[in-house]
Formats: structure tokens, sequence, C-alpha cells
């Protein structure tokens, strides 16, 4: 079997691609694995040679997006259950949701709230956390940008954000769509026009109907108006005492957690993996998608 991280890296490397190219026509023919991971899909390749391209496209391509706002509660809960650690419901939500952008960052900010905790002989509190993380919290939020609400709403609304840019308009895309252009031009100092192009270059007029729309669905609408209020707390890092009851019980994290696990061949439990010809991703998960590319039938292999 042969696993190769990030082949971008070979982008104008002709002699490296040249090997790569005789080892990889080798393997196939022997029927061996084959595991190769990338920063994005192998069409988008740039300065890789056509023919290892086309071989890269040959087989399965797997994107694995980051694990969803409850499956990170679900992956601190975890890690603080195998380190004996109490961790409140409110403590894991607030790490969850400010810490987004991949799980070893996750595992880090977790890392760092307990040591914390301990130097100060203290329990896990949500003020001693923020205290904490105040600096990382900080370096992640940032200034709140359309492309975070987008990804926000879309995860909320269990949607794909490229639902965001398209043409489509039916109510479970359309509204979620709104709400986020409502929220882009509440939180955001961005213009109607660039808030619109930021939506797949939609006209002003149509964010400035969706603002117009909400505000006045949120006067009549109680449900839809606490929904506004989560996402509009959770884009801001503010926490919220409600939010961890989206999550039901913490077997349900559980249950969650060691799915994810399994079908991403990372987490709390040995992921046993029988693939066929195709392409499998093993890179951790990142926000920016990542894909993965195997070779034939082989016998089973354990990732941990």
């Amino acid at each position: 079997m042969l696993l190769i991280d990030d082949i971008q890296f070979l982008s104008d490397k002709q002699r490296s691609q040249e090997e790569f190219f005789h080892v990889f026509e080798t393997m196939t023919i022997n029927q061996r694995q084959i595991v190769i991971t990338c920063d994005t899909h192998p069409k988008e390749l740039k300065g890789i040679d056509d023919r290892l391209i086309s071989r890269l496209n040959s087989g399965l391509i797997v994107a694995i997006e980051p694990p969803e706002l409850e499956m990170r509660v679900a992956i601190l809960q975890r890690k603080a259950e195998q380190a004996r650690i109490r961790l409140p419901d409110d403590v894991a939500y607030f790490i969850a949701k400010n810490i987004r952008r991949n799980v070893r960052e996750l595992e880090g900010a977790l890392q760092r709230a307990i040591h914390y905790a301990s130097f100060r002989s203290s329990p896990l509190t949500l003020e001693l956390v923020k205290e904490a993380l105040k600096d990382l919290i900080s370096f992640n939020r940032g200034q709140i940008s359309i492309d975070f609400i987008q990804k926000t709403v879309a995860e909320y609304y269990k949607i794909k954000q490229a639902d965001m840019y398209s043409k489509r308009k039916p109510a479970k895309i359309a509204l979620p769509r709104q709400i986020a252009m409502y929220l882009a031009k509440e939180l955001t100092q961005k213009s109607l026009p660039e808030i619109g192009d930021a939506f797949g270059g939609k006209d002003h007029t149509t964010v400035l109907y969706a603002v117009r729309k909400i505000t006045e669905l949120r006067a009549h609408d109680e449900d839809l108006n606490k929904q506004i209020h989560v996402l509009d707390q959770t884009l801001q890092g503010v926490p919220l005492e409600t939010s961890p009851g989206r999550f039901h019980t913490r077997e349900r994290f559980f249950r969650r957690a060691d799915s994810w696990s399994a079908r991403s061949g990372h987490g709390f439990r040995d992921a046993h993996i029988h693939p066929p010809l195709g392409i499998h991703l093993l890179s951790s998960v990142s926000p920016s998608q990542r894909f993965g590319v195997e070779g034939n039938d082989s016998p089973q292999t354990r990732f941990s």
C-alpha cells in the first residue's frame, strides 16, 4: 500500500512526477492500493502532468468536510472523558463555536483550557475558559466576513454553502439565503452591491428585498426570530444558554462522533476500511476540502 499526502507539492517537479508515474503504474498493474491526498480536486491541480491527473481522476474522489458544530461538541466531550475531565456543556459549546478550522486546533484549545484550569486549581468554568482562550478566540474570530456568515447559516440549516450562490429557489434554500443576506447587511460594513456579488452576483435590489423581508418576518414569526437570534449570537461569539439544547443528549453526541470518526478515519475508535477501487481521504479535516485517491482492492486496512 502506498500513502502520499499533499500530492500538490509535486507541482512543476518533472523528475519527481516521472518517478511517481512509474510507481503508480507498477502498483496498479500489481493491484496494490494507492491512497493520495490533495488540498483541491485533481482537475484543478496546476503544474501536474496530464497523464497523472487522468489517473488521479480514474478512481473514486471523496471530499471530507469539517465536522459540524454538534460534532465538534461531541469531539470535545469525548476527549474530556478520555482525560477524565468534567467538561460542562456550556464550555464545550463555547469552544466548539469559536474554534472551527480543524480538529487539531479544537483539541489544542481544550488542552490549553485544561492546563490553565490546572495551574489555577480551578474547575473548568465558562469564565475561566474565556480567559484562557481569549487571544486564541480573538485571532480565530477576527472581523465577521460574508463567507463566515454563509458557512454558519448553511451549517445551521443543513444545506450546502454552494446553495448560497446558486440560482435555485426552493424554500429550503431561498429562506436561508435571504437570512444570510440579512445578517451580512447587519453584521458587516459591506454595501448592498458587494453583498450581492458575494451571493453569486445577485443584484443589489435582491439583497434589499431579502433584508426587508426578513426584517418583516422577524416581527411576526417568533420561531424564525429565535433562529436568527441564535445565528446572530453565534456569529458574534456570544454564549447562548439555550443553544446546547440543540444537541439533545451526550449519548447522541458520542454516536454522531463515532459515526464521523468511522467515515473519516480519524477520531476516537479504530475505523476498519474496506475500500473498493477509488479514492479515500486520509488527511485531517480542515475548512478547505481535501481529496484522496486509492488504487485497487487490498486486504483490510486499519486507520486510527
